[in-house]
């Protein structure tokens, strides 16, 4: 995961957005005294926890209350965090991923573009559902159920226009919902099954030399037309992805902890001398500002030194 954009407002001498690009190598941050450096990579450091904003870290205006600081930092997925979310079918898009720190202090993430809940399962079992909302099956059961003894808490009808309303729904979490697909799923089943074994038993009762079957009482539920058969595996599977994590939730919890620590360097490493002597100092220290300032020339000190004790003026000039 790398850093390639950081937006900053409402912090020490940041208060306007303050967008700055950093996919780039290197990345240089320059500017005079008191333009901002610091308050950015301070605030970029504010990313790794959730400690509060101190007062003196909230942006003062004129005649006005403190600004609430907002911190955000774009990463660039690598391979690697892709694969963590390979198997999040919704997320095969999602490139970038967002940190948030606002002025209550709380942390939050987001994928970019953020997955979404694949909705075409709810849409083929709604066409099922208001198909069979008008079919004479309904309407056959519709028939019975006044007789049943005892009556159903709930019409057949009325678990089915809850499932319906649910299915029709939009939003991102169905939460306690999914319930009313439950219910109308298991009255489906137990209709179906009450009707099979009805018809099971009336094709014994005709084998049979005796003919029992004024003394039984049957529902006579009507057959479900073949397609609607569908409506059951439609239905549970339907509630069992819906019972599951949103994507968007997946790939946060896989890619949280890929999110980089911001480290500031320490003085030492801020401390960049004029001029250094490579024949007569000592190496400076590991994490010195040099050792940076070296590898970004794609060198080192004992690199440099070696050219300058080979004589070699033109790559220690370099």
């Amino acid at each position: 995961m790398r850093l390639i954009k950081a937006k900053i407002s409402g912090y020490r001498r940041l208060a306007a957005d303050c967008e700055i690009k950093l996919d780039t190598d290197p990345v240089c941050i320059v500017g005079p005294n008191a333009a901002g450096k610091s308050s950015f990579l301070d605030a970029l450091e504010h990313l790794n926890h959730e400690n509060e904003f101190q007062p003196n870290e909230r942006t003062r205006v004129p005649q006005g209350p403190p600004m609430e600081p907002d911190i955000v930092a774009r990463f660039a997925l690598d391979e690697t965090d892709k694969e963590l979310i390979a198997d999040v079918p919704e997320a095969t898009k999602v490139t970038q991923f967002l940190v948030h720190k606002s002025g209550n202090a709380e942390i939050s993430f987001r994928p970019d573009p953020a997955p979404k809940r694949d909705l075409g399962r709810r849409k083929a079992a709604l066409s099922l559902l208001q198909e069979l909302a008008k079919s004479n099956w309904l309407n056959g059961v519709e028939q019975i159920e006044p007789q049943l003894n005892p009556a159903p808490e709930r019409l057949t009808a009325d678990l089915l226009q809850g499932a319906i309303q649910v299915v029709e729904s939009e939003s991102a979490n169905l939460g306690n919902q999914i319930e009313a697909l439950v219910a109308f799923r298991e009255r489906l089943l137990m209709i179906v099954r009450e009707q099979r074994e009805e018809e099971v038993a009336k094709g014994d009762i005709a084998d049979d030399e005796e003919d029992d079957s004024e003394n039984q009482s049957w529902r006579n539920w009507p057959p479900l037309p073949k397609k609607y058969e569908l409506l059951d595996p439609h239905l549970h599977a339907l509630a069992e992805y819906e019972q599951k994590p949103h994507p968007q939730r997946l790939v946060i919890d896989a890619l949280r902890e890929r999110v980089p620590e911001f480290v500031k360097f320490t003085d030492l490493a801020r401390e960049l001398g004029a001029v250094y002597d490579l024949a007569n100092e000592e190496a400076p220290p590991e994490g010195a500002a040099i050792h940076n300032f070296l590898a970004l020339a794609d060198t080192s000190w004992s690199e440099m030194l070696g050219y300058m004790q080979g004589e070699d003026a033109g790559q220690t000039e370099a």
